[in-house]
């Protein structure tokens, strides 16, 4: 039970908290289209680059999935990934 049901207060709770249960359930249950959330997200995001972005005829898009490779797994997200250079499965961040 939520006490303070303020948006700040409720985000603090689902997203800061260890336990994703709350987060996974919503996501699960709530009727969203994953198309329609993309196509806002893509539009969002040439929205605020508008000014930076070349013209398409000039730009490019580059894609870089190096691996941050790792010795321990005290950092967040380390976990093994796969490494498509080599078919490995290194212990590292993939950023």
């Amino acid at each position: 039970m939520l006490d303070n049901k303020s948006m700040a207060n409720i985000a603090r709770c689902t997203l800061a908290s260890a336990d994703k249960t709350n987060l996974s359930r919503f996501f699960s249950a709530a009727g969203w289209e994953p198309e329609r959330v993309n196509h806002r997200r893509i539009r969002y995001l040439l929205e605020q680059t508008r000014g930076q972005r070349a013209p398409k005829s000039t730009g490019g898009l580059v894609v870089d999935d190096t691996l941050c490779e790792h010795v321990g797994t005290l950092f967040e997200h380390v976990d093994r990934h796969y490494d498509h250079t080599d078919g490995t499965y290194p212990l590292a961040h993939n950023p």
